[in-house]
């Protein structure tokens, strides 16, 4: 059994529903205000959620990591292959964001005067346009037209570094994986997303170098229907304990570093459950994750 892309498109769509209640939900200035109703939670247990569900970003970066390695891992690929790869991988990811780009310049330079509000005048405005076209902007400490793009520097250094991880995986395999846990924070090292999310994505190129999802995916479609749903309530009774560990201000602010690895780990395997147990139960998709994920994208 394999862990297809079909079953990566599934977790994508899962973590985008987690994306939509984090940005939609964090405080009362992003409904504006409006009447909703969170019965039979309160707004602020609402907000406490959502605050927590930033853990949609460990599971991309999971994702990137795991997506990229089981790419290649099958050919014997030199440097300058690899670097093709790399570069190709880059340009698709950019194409997708250069059209929003140029459609949020053109709609907003017609209706306002939001370009010189962000970038200034000047030659200077034009340099800040270019590096947030490049999505570097939070990479570089420079105005960006939309904060929310912080996430494409993060997704470029994933994927130009991904030739000199693959060869330190090969090299140190689970070892890699505890020195990117404890070694950022040791060293205090620069652009802390970077640092704050590496684990996450070593973590899915090891995965996808020891076929562990397919294997943790064939386990489960092998288990009967009742001890699936033992399985699947036991993870969903853990996952609020979960957030308040996460979110309480001792130990969860203190090791902040630590949980978003640990949380983006539990995440994956109970989108993993749910994508394996929904083909299960209907032999294809029963909720349209995939779906959900190319439809936004």
């Amino acid at each position: 059994m394999k862990f297809s892309k079909d079953d990566t498109l599934c977790m994508k769509g899962i973590a985008i529903l987690i994306l939509f209640f984090h940005h939609n939900y964090l405080g009362p200035d992003r409904w504006l205000n409006s009447p909703i109703s969170f019965y039979p939670f309160s707004q602020s247990q609402i907000m406490y959620i959502a605050k927590f569900l930033k853990i949609c970003v460990g599971i991309f970066v999971f994702l990137t990591g795991y997506g990229m390695l089981a790419s290649v891992k099958t050919k014997s690929l030199d440097d300058k292959a690899m670097r093709k790869y790399t570069v190709n991988r880059y340009l698709t990811m950019m194409m997708g964001f250069w059209l929003i780009f140029l459609l949020v310049h053109i709609l907003s330079g017609i209706f306002t005067d939001r370009f010189t509000e962000i970038y200034g005048t000047g030659t200077y405005s034009i340099i800040y346009f270019l590096i947030d076209g490049m999505g570097l902007a939070k990479l570089f400490d420079t105005p960006t037209f939309c904060a929310t793009w912080w996430y494409m520097s993060l997704a470029t250094m994933l994927i130009l570094l991904f030739p000199m991880f693959k060869k330190l995986l090969e090299r140190y395999q689970g070892i890699l994986l505890i020195l990117t846990i404890f070694l950022p924070k040791a060293f205090n090292l620069p652009y802390a997303d970077l640092w704050r999310w590496l684990f996450c994505y070593t973590l899915g190129m090891y995965m996808a170098e020891h076929d562990l999802l397919a294997k943790i995916k064939e386990k489960f479609t092998s288990f009967g229907m009742l001890k699936r749903c033992l399985i699947f309530g036991i993870l969903t009774i853990g996952i609020p304990a979960i957030i308040m560990l996460r979110q309480s201000d001792g130990f969860g602010i203190k090791f902040l570093y630590l949980w978003g690895r640990t949380c983006t780990c539990i995440c994956d395997h109970l989108c993993l459950f749910i994508c394996s147990m929904d083909q299960t139960i209907s032999g294809s998709t029963a909720f349209p994750w995939k779906t959900l994920y190319e439809y936004v994208f």
